[in-house]
């Protein structure tokens, strides 16, 4: 849950920046063309260079939760706009999901390879670093969010309006496999270094997060136009 908030991170940012600037139309789209990224394009990716290995238990848990928020984002379609009580119930639909994991993964073991083991020293303190260096790393990876976030929706609309695209589109197809990368660049180092235990469940949870936790906090903060074309694609 932790790496998957991670990347997705960009997807916060713009939705949040293209809702406050007024592209309403723009962060719905971002964020049901990303999680299609992620399901298809990352994952496919992913699995071509390797098998990415997962319980049948996350599959179902994660892979649940991801296709009961795209039915309930289908349902909303109907309304036309997505509120911040509707913001509020996706947010506690999403502690839910924390909930869920917490119970489900806090007996599970997860096996150590022998050799990380013999090359983990035992008696070895644990590295430390300073905070002054945490804390700048933390505000400029902030900052180069920030602006990212904004020369990603300026590019992205930029180039749709030249080529007569609708916003929604440009948010579906550009801006949403722009923010994707991240979990595409996940998922091929974690493919270099035969590591993708978690992968697949990081794409899962991933898109789980944008379809509660960015939709329901951004609907707190403005109103979301929903393009039904975007959602029922």
């Amino acid at each position: 849950i932790v790496v998957s908030a991670a990347v997705s991170a960009p997807e916060l940012f713009v939705s949040l920046l293209s809702g406050i600037r007024g592209h309403v139309s723009v962060p719905l789209g971002m964020l049901i063309g990303s999680s299609l990224a992620n399901l298809l394009l990352v994952m496919g990716v992913g699995a071509i260079l390797g098998p990415m290995p997962v319980p049948p238990k996350v599959v179902f848990r994660d892979g649940g939760v991801m296709i009961l928020a795209s039915g309930a984002l289908a349902f909303l379609a109907g309304r036309g706009t997505i509120d911040a009580p509707i913001g509020v119930a996706l947010l506690a639909c999403f502690l839910i999901y924390i909930f869920l994991c917490f119970l489900t993964e806090r007996r599970r073991h997860v096996p150590v390879p022998a050799a990380s083991a013999y090359a983990m020293p035992h008696d070895a303190p644990p590295e430390k670093s300073a905070p002054a260096i945490s804390l700048l790393l933390f505000l400029g990876g902030l900052g180069a969010l920030f602006f990212g976030a904004r020369f990603v929706i300026d590019a992205g609309l930029a180039v749709a309006r030249q080529n007569g695209i609708p916003d929604a589109v440009a948010g579906l197809v550009l801006i949403g496999a722009a923010v994707a990368l991240p979990e595409l660049g996940m998922a091929i180092a974690a493919a270099v270094r035969r590591q993708s235990q978690a992968t697949a469940s990081q794409l899962l949870a991933s898109s789980v997060f944008n379809l509660t936790f960015v939709l329901g906090g951004l609907a707190l903060v403005t109103l979301i136009v929903v393009v039904v074309g975007a959602v029922f694609l």
